[in-house]
């Protein structure tokens, strides 16, 4: 799993609709989901 302060970091580089596409906050934890599997 990726730390969330490297997803924050990402956060900050890429559109948000391309960080909910590969990773989706779900249950109070970072998960992620990739449609490529």
């Amino acid at each position: 799993m990726v730390p969330a302060l490297d997803v924050l970091a990402v956060n900050k580089r890429v559109p948000d609709g391309v960080l909910f596409g590969a990773v989706r906050y779900s249950g109070g934890k970072w998960r992620k989901v990739f449609s490529t599997g």
